[in-house]
């Protein structure tokens, strides 16, 4: 069995990489207290009329959706981030 494991200090995402019997096993993790922290900085920032910065999206959040096929889904985007669980990653409390 072999493992790596790659740590970015700076966003708190962490992969691990495990091959056993010829297969390969990706587990990530995520602190998403930074993102929350930045999602809450922009949201008290003054939004512009005609573009709003909406949300931050967690890595191990975007990697799911490509995961279960949901990515480029803007109906299941529009669901999640509407979703009142994930308001604290969202940067306007409109309704999207």
């Amino acid at each position: 069995m072999a493992k790596t494991t790659l740590i970015n200090h700076e966003t708190g995402y962490s992969s691990s990489f495990v091959t056993e019997d010829n297969k390969s096993i990706i587990h990530s993790v995520q602190d998403v207290k930074k993102v929350i922290n930045h999602a809450k900085y922009l949201s008290e920032q003054k939004a512009q009329k005609d573009f709003r910065h909406v949300a931050e999206i967690p890595k191990v959040i975007w990697e799911k959706a490509i995961l279960e096929g949901w990515a480029n889904d803007q109906a299941k985007w529009k669901e999640w981030l509407n979703n009142k669980d994930n308001e604290c990653f969202r940067t306007w409390k409109g309704k999207i």
